[in-house]
Protein backbone atom coordinates (compact mmCIF):
# COMPACT_ATOMS: atom_id res chain seq x y z
CA UNK A 1 0.00 0.00 0.00
CA UNK A 2 2.72 2.32 0.27
CA UNK A 3 4.06 1.91 -2.78
CA UNK A 4 0.94 2.55 -4.39
CA UNK A 5 0.84 5.94 -2.26
CA UNK A 6 4.00 7.16 -3.23
CA UNK A 7 3.14 5.98 -6.93
CA UNK A 8 0.28 8.57 -6.71
CA UNK A 9 2.10 11.30 -5.29
CA UNK A 10 5.34 10.98 -7.92
CA UNK A 11 2.19 11.00 -10.65
CA UNK A 12 0.66 13.79 -8.94
CA UNK A 13 3.88 15.79 -8.67
CA UNK A 14 4.49 14.82 -12.33
CA UNK A 15 1.39 15.85 -13.37
CA UNK A 16 1.26 19.08 -11.96
CA UNK A 17 5.04 19.97 -13.33
CA UNK A 18 3.41 19.98 -16.97
CA UNK A 19 1.11 21.99 -16.26
CA UNK A 20 3.04 25.07 -15.00
CA UNK A 21 5.60 24.11 -18.11
CA UNK A 22 2.48 23.98 -20.42
CA UNK A 23 1.23 27.03 -18.94
CA UNK A 24 4.42 29.13 -19.36
CA UNK A 25 4.59 28.10 -22.25
CA UNK A 26 1.31 28.97 -23.42
CA UNK A 27 1.96 32.51 -21.83
CA UNK A 28 5.01 33.71 -23.15
CA UNK A 29 3.83 32.77 -26.31
CA UNK A 30 0.58 34.62 -26.21
CA UNK A 31 0.78 38.17 -27.77
CA UNK A 32 0.35 41.56 -25.75
CA UNK A 33 -2.14 43.65 -27.13
CA UNK A 34 0.45 46.76 -26.84
CA UNK A 35 3.33 44.85 -28.12
CA UNK A 36 1.94 43.61 -31.44
CA UNK A 37 -1.16 45.92 -31.89
CA UNK A 38 -0.60 49.05 -33.29
CA UNK A 39 -4.61 49.47 -33.94
CA UNK A 40 -5.67 51.58 -31.75
CA UNK A 41 -5.46 56.17 -31.00
CA UNK A 42 -2.30 58.06 -30.48
CA UNK A 43 -1.55 61.26 -29.20
CA UNK A 44 1.05 63.65 -29.45
CA UNK A 45 1.14 65.84 -25.78
CA UNK A 46 -0.02 65.03 -22.36
CA UNK A 47 -3.21 62.80 -22.84
CA UNK A 48 -6.18 64.21 -24.81
CA UNK A 49 -5.74 68.13 -25.10
CA UNK A 50 -8.00 70.82 -27.89
CA UNK A 51 -5.18 71.68 -29.52
CA UNK A 52 -3.01 67.97 -29.49
CA UNK A 53 -2.37 65.96 -32.73
CA UNK A 54 -4.22 62.57 -32.63
CA UNK A 55 -3.00 59.57 -35.40
CA UNK A 56 -5.75 56.68 -35.12
CA UNK A 57 -4.90 53.28 -37.04
CA UNK A 58 -7.82 50.94 -37.75
CA UNK A 59 -7.82 47.72 -38.55
CA UNK A 60 -8.76 47.60 -42.43
CA UNK A 61 -4.48 49.55 -42.89
CA UNK A 62 -6.73 53.31 -42.59
CA UNK A 63 -5.22 56.19 -40.73
CA UNK A 64 -6.28 59.23 -39.67
CA UNK A 65 -5.11 62.11 -37.95
CA UNK A 66 -6.56 65.34 -36.87
CA UNK A 67 -6.72 67.79 -34.23
CA UNK A 68 -10.13 68.04 -32.12
CA UNK A 69 -12.90 70.03 -33.89
CA UNK A 70 -11.21 70.18 -36.67
CA UNK A 71 -10.81 68.62 -40.05
CA UNK A 72 -10.00 64.56 -40.63
CA UNK A 73 -7.35 64.14 -42.84
CA UNK A 74 -7.39 60.48 -44.16
CA UNK A 75 -4.92 57.96 -45.06
CA UNK A 76 -3.09 54.32 -45.31
CA UNK A 77 -0.77 53.02 -43.35
CA UNK A 78 1.59 49.78 -43.37
CA UNK A 79 3.55 48.21 -40.48
CA UNK A 80 6.59 46.29 -40.95
CA UNK A 81 8.31 44.95 -37.44
CA UNK A 82 8.27 48.36 -35.83
CA UNK A 83 8.24 50.70 -38.75
CA UNK A 84 5.18 52.65 -39.97
CA UNK A 85 4.88 54.32 -43.23
CA UNK A 86 1.45 56.40 -43.43
CA UNK A 87 0.87 58.44 -46.73
CA UNK A 88 -1.64 60.68 -47.18
CA UNK A 89 -3.18 62.86 -49.71
CA UNK A 90 -1.34 65.47 -49.86
CA UNK A 91 1.89 64.22 -47.68
CA UNK A 92 3.65 61.13 -45.98
CA UNK A 93 5.30 60.38 -42.68
CA UNK A 94 7.47 57.65 -41.19
CA UNK A 95 7.26 56.16 -37.98
CA UNK A 96 9.04 53.85 -35.77
CA UNK A 97 6.62 52.26 -33.26
CA UNK A 98 8.04 51.44 -29.86
CA UNK A 99 5.22 49.64 -27.48
CA UNK A 100 3.03 52.28 -26.31
CA UNK A 101 4.52 54.66 -27.73
CA UNK A 102 4.70 55.98 -31.84
CA UNK A 103 7.67 58.53 -32.76
CA UNK A 104 6.43 59.90 -35.86
CA UNK A 105 9.12 61.82 -38.61
CA UNK A 106 7.28 63.62 -40.90
CA UNK A 107 9.05 64.20 -44.29
CA UNK A 108 10.09 67.91 -43.65
CA UNK A 109 11.23 67.58 -40.00
CA UNK A 110 14.88 66.65 -38.61
CA UNK A 111 13.17 65.49 -35.60
CA UNK A 112 11.13 62.54 -34.02
CA UNK A 113 7.50 63.59 -32.86
CA UNK A 114 6.33 61.24 -29.67
CA UNK A 115 2.59 60.09 -29.68
CA UNK A 116 1.44 58.38 -27.05
CA UNK A 117 -1.10 55.37 -27.25
CA UNK A 118 -4.40 56.62 -25.87
CA UNK A 119 -6.32 53.65 -26.73
CA UNK A 120 -6.11 50.03 -28.16
CA UNK A 121 -9.57 51.09 -30.32
CA UNK A 122 -9.62 53.31 -32.71
CA UNK A 123 -11.30 56.41 -31.23
CA UNK A 124 -12.20 60.01 -32.69
CA UNK A 125 -12.29 62.83 -29.79
CA UNK A 126 -14.37 65.75 -31.20
CA UNK A 127 -14.74 64.84 -34.85
CA UNK A 128 -17.98 65.18 -36.28
CA UNK A 129 -17.59 64.01 -40.08
CA UNK A 130 -16.30 60.45 -39.93
CA UNK A 131 -16.95 59.72 -43.55
CA UNK A 132 -13.90 57.47 -44.34
CA UNK A 133 -13.21 57.93 -48.42
CA UNK A 134 -11.19 54.66 -48.61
Amino acid sequence: MKATGHALVVSAFFVLALIIIFQGIYIKNTPRPSETSIIGTFSAGNGPAADAHYIVFERDGVCAHYVQFGDVEYGTYALEDHAVSMTFSDNAACAVYDGDTLYVFAADANQAVPFGKLSHTPTYINVTDRAVPY
